[in-house]
Parts: C-alpha cells; structure tokens; sequence
C-alpha cells in the first residue's frame, strides 16, 4: 500500500470539493466544510510528520518523493514494482521506516536510470551488495561483516578492484530471493547505522534489486 507524506492542503480541498459537485443531498455543502477543516488538519500533522522526519539519500526533492511504508508490504518484489512504477512516473520513490516512536526514518532511493550503463564494471566495482542475509563482493560474506566490509568499501580509494573507487561512488543495492520483506526493515536500519560511520560519504546511495524482472 503506497502512502505519501506530501499531500498539500489544496489538493485535499480539490479532491473535497469535487467530490462535493456529484452529490446534490441537502447538507453536502456543510459536509464538504466539516471534511475539509478534518482534510486540513490530517494535511497540517502530514507536513509536521515530514518536517521531523530524519531523510537519508541525496539529492531529494520532497515535492517529488512517494514515501512507501516498508512494514505494509506483503512482497520485496511488490516493493520494487511499485518503485519501479515510481521512477518511471518521473517521481521519487523513498522508503518510511517503523522506529519504535521515535522520530520517523525516510530513505530517498537512487533513480539508476539516470547511470550510465554503458560503465557497467565500474557499477559494480562500487556497488555494495547485500542479497538476502549475505554480502556479495568476489565471494560470500555473513551479515556479521557489514560495517567492517562497508568500511573496506568506502575507504578503498580505488585500490581493491572489488572495492569502490571512492566514497561518493558507492551504490548500495538490496535483493531479498528468498527473505521475506518483514525483514527488510529491521535491515535498512542495520545498514543506516553502519553508514552513519562511514567517512567520506556526504550523501547515501541506496537502491532495491529484483532478478525476476
């Protein structure tokens, strides 16, 4: 289920309001008043949500971004669908984190449409892969390695070809194959925590995978 944080007052109203021209009930103007100061408060604490939002991922333009709910998903592959779907629409698609109440998590996903896939060895010299519950470089790593190998990977300077070049050129992409999506958020704060440590980075480079399509 697609959710966003950035419905305007105005569109609310709109919605209302034509809703509002097919129905000639007696009362339907008052209703459409009652339901647009209850459009304009649920808007009001929608934009304060945002505003106190942490937003990883750079750069984001939240007039743009569809935030999707990673705990309301039921598939990863439906997730990336609708991401997919997302970025083809010219929109940015971003991942809202559960966070035990505390302040709300968004993560502004990478549009790779806009790479250059003529360079595909240096994609994935800087991409930093994580299929399931594994780490793929030359061979297969536990999660357990995480920030040790994330360290290796955003400081490499380009010395280890199966590392990053730098720091700013590091992709990171996640595929679950056979890990149900209930464990992806638990994930996404595993990574941002790593990521957080990581010098170098100005901005993180995060994006989902699918094989199937």
């Amino acid at each position: 289920m697609i959710y966003s944080y950035f419905h305007t007052p105005a569109s609310c109203i709109l919605h209302l309001s034509y809703k509002n021209k097919l129905s000639n009930k007696p009362g339907a103007y008052l209703s459409t008043i009652i339901l647009t100061i209850a459009a304009l408060i649920s808007c009001h604490r929608s934009d304060v949500k945002m505003k106190s939002a942490k937003i990883y991922g750079c750069p984001y333009d939240s007039s743009r971004m569809v935030v999707f709910d990673v705990s309301r998903e039921k598939t990863f592959n439906e997730l990336y669908c609708k991401v997919e779907q997302t970025v083809c629409n010219d929109s940015l698609p971003a991942l809202s984190l559960l966070n035990g109440g505390h302040r709300p998590t968004i993560i502004s996903l990478v549009n790779l449409c806009r790479e250059n896939y003529g360079c595909i060895l240096i994609k994935r010299r800087n991409e930093f892969k994580i299929v399931d519950d594994s780490l793929e470089f030359e061979k297969k790593y536990p999660m357990d390695s995480l920030e040790v190998l994330m360290k290796r990977h955003y400081g490499n300077g380009g010395k280890s070809p199966y590392h990053a070049e730098d720091a700013a050129s590091v992709i990171l992409t996640i595929e679950y194959k056979k890990r149900a999506v209930i464990h992806l958020n638990d994930l996404l704060k595993r990574v941002l925590a790593a990521w957080e440590k990581m010098e170098g980075s100005e901005c993180l480079n995060l994006c989902l995978e699918s094989s199937d399509h």
